[in-house]
């Protein structure tokens, strides 16, 4: 895989959670179609998040999927400069609802001293089996996010097939591959000495 760094990195980290501001969002896309995402992944979010035993069915991990692409997408403008996310794409989560078909995204557990960490960056790469996607993903999005004992993995590309982050024990949500039924929390889980694997996965350094 070829990987190189767009505009940078950008990183948030926190002993407590936080709640950061992005000034992308109108207020009737807060109050609409962002909110009914939020509100239809929090009975499932807030088990997770809190590390307690839940059930992820087909269903729940669709919802997660969407919350998760959601924060991918507000997290890149919530610093300056801005990552701009490409127009088709913010247009396919508003009226789908659902991440687009060639984003991936990989869940985990944490347990570590970080229960709010984040990092965004924007890359341009290419894949193995797809060599012109150098050139069809000029701005991917390659995401970090950690929310208590969730932890979660985000690469937005548009052509190629990704293989599997290097950590270990991930799940992954979307694109949807079967009915698996999924226990969280799992056997295993990442901590602040195998973080720095899982964030560094697809980024090239």
């Amino acid at each position: 895989m070829i990987r190189r760094s767009g505009s940078g990195e950008h990183t948030w980290r926190s002993q407590n959670p936080i709640d950061f501001v992005a000034k992308c969002v109108c207020a009737d896309c807060n109050a609409g179609w962002m909110n009914d995402i939020e509100q239809g992944a929090r009975p499932v979010l807030t088990s997770m998040i809190m590390g307690q035993r839940t059930a992820l069915d087909a269903k729940a991990q669709n919802v997660v999927a969407s919350w998760i692409g959601l924060k991918a997408v507000v997290g890149r403008y919530g610093h300056l400069p801005v990552d701009p996310v490409d127009r088709d794409w913010l247009d396919h989560l508003h009226t789908n609802h659902c991440p687009p078909e060639t984003w991936y995204e990989w869940i985990t557990g944490y347990t570590g001293r970080s229960p709010f960490y984040y990092e965004g960056r924007d890359i341009t790469l290419a894949l193995p089996d797809n060599p012109t996607s150098v050139s069809a993903t000029p701005h991917g999005v390659l995401t970090t996010l950690i929310v208590g004992y969730l932890a979660v993995k985000v690469l937005g590309i548009r052509a190629g097939t990704p293989s599997e982050p290097g950590a270990t024990h991930l799940f992954r949500i979307w694109p949807t591959t079967n009915d698996r039924l999924l226990t969280w929390p799992p056997e295993f889980h990442i901590d602040d000495a195998s973080l720095d694997t899982f964030r560094l996965a697809f980024s090239g350094g």
